[in-house]
């Protein structure tokens, strides 16, 4: 009888092992299955974004409404603004302020120049960031009432001052939802 040695007895194992999976392979490839296909499409559709816009004013100047002269402590200014929504989509409604020439009315956080939107806490102008007012729904309108204020505690070092700044208004759309338009 015919001795193989392992070796060899590997080799032929490996060998048939390949012989079949090619032949399966071969054999899958050759043969096609074919389904019965039919499609269609609907209509164009189309999707349009909305518009966010929103305007300062209702009449009132909007123009350098807090340029005021021979601030005392204790002296404060209340404007009022309305904020429309000109655009066709709901938004948040934020305020943030900016100040140039940072002066000792913006960077000192205790006796500096203090503000207050709306009804909330007054706190230190320079720390107004994106404060939320609420949401002005689609060609809507809302009103935020702002008090700027140098405290009664501002001492000599306060006296002669000025402070430039800005408010800023802020609006962003509101999350989408599922919609069934």
């Amino acid at each position: 009888m015919f001795k193989m040695n392992k070796t060899k007895k590997l080799s032929l194992l490996i060998f048939s092992s390949m012989t079949v999976i090619a032949f399966i392979l071969v054999q899958s490839v050759s043969q096609s299955t074919a389904y019965f296909t039919a499609n269609t499409a609907n209509a164009g559709d189309q999707i349009n974004t909305g518009n966010l816009a929103l305007a300062l004013g209702d009449g009132e100047s909007v123009t350098s409404p807090f340029t005021v002269n021979n601030f005392v402590p204790g002296d404060y200014i209340e404007r009022t603004f309305t904020v429309n929504n000109t655009g066709s989509v709901d938004f948040s409604l934020d305020v943030s302020s900016a100040g140039t020439d940072q002066s000792v009315l913006w960077s000192d956080e205790t006796k500096g120049l203090q503000i207050t939107i709306n009804d909330g806490p007054a706190m230190p102008i320079s720390k107004l960031e994106k404060e939320m007012v609420g949401n002005v729904l689609a060609s809507g309108l809302t009103t935020v009432k702002v008090k700027i204020q140098l405290p009664v505690e501002a001492d000599n070092e306060f006296e002669n001052k000025a402070q430039n700044f800005q408010l800023i208004f802020t609006a962003a759309s509101i999350e989408g939802v599922k919609r069934n338009d």
